[in-house]
């Protein structure tokens, strides 16, 4: 009679690296991207005024908005005008290393309804009517940042749903090693602001990863009666 004392699970092992790995994963991309979070300037992000505009009109539900006819190739909303406002933020600092961002103002609390414009009107709404979630009790720059920490909270949760499955490779160390090198400063930034880009790579990393681990797990042994 062949022994199993000392032999694990073929179940059992999975799981205690899933776990660990996931939440470990999440949590320290989390914080990474949330320090990006508070140390970038409002506004200073990649099209984060046309982001933030379209999160605030779609979660009051103006999911698609109207063309606007006084900017060609953005959509009329109406939102907060501190929201609107952020259209008008100058970048004072904006190529000038010598310049710091208090040279811009900061956000008002002003939550009158006001027409404004966005360039995002293509983007699945999806995103926004969950990062514009703050600004519902929220308003000025503290809706902002909370738009930001729960883009960062998504990012880091489908990163840590890539690592986990990555973990569970028999070569996990290697695939894992490529992960992490994959998480670029870039990455950390992104996440960190309002855009939709970092989640969608960060859903199309985890959606690749979870689908070679299935196509490499095999198939459960038949069991005879």
């Amino acid at each position: 009679m062949t022994s199993t004392t000392g032999r694990r699970s073929p179940l059992s092992a999975p799981r205690r690296i899933r776990i660990p790995v996931f939440w470990s994963a999440w949590a320290l991309l989390f914080v990474l991207m949330s320090l990006w979070s508070v140390a970038t300037p409002l506004m200073a992000s990649p099209d984060e005024p046309a982001h933030v505009i379209r999160a605030a009109a779609v979660v009051r539900g103006e999911f698609v908005g109207n063309p606007s006819t006084r900017v060609p190739g953005t959509t009329d909303v109406t939102v907060p005008k501190y929201i609107a406002d952020t259209n008008q933020l100058p970048l004072c600092f904006a190529h000038l290393p010598a310049a710091t961002a208090g040279c811009a103002p900061w956000p008002s609390h002003d939550t009158t309804t006001t027409a404004s414009t966005t360039t995002a009107t293509l983007n699945s709404p999806v995103f926004y009517a969950i990062v514009g979630t703050p600004s519902l009790v929220l308003n000025g720059a503290p809706a902002m940042y909370g738009m930001r920490i729960l883009t960062a909270l998504l990012t880091s949760g489908l990163l840590a749903i890539a690592f986990a499955a990555l973990a569970r490779f028999p070569h996990r160390r290697f695939a894992m090693m490529g992960m992490a090198l994959g998480v670029t400063p870039m990455v950390l930034f992104l996440g960190g602001t309002v855009n939709p880009n970092p989640v969608e790579a960060a859903g199309a990393a985890a959606t690749l990863a979870t689908m070679m681990l299935i196509f490499r797990t095999p198939p459960p042994a038949a069991h005879s009666g």
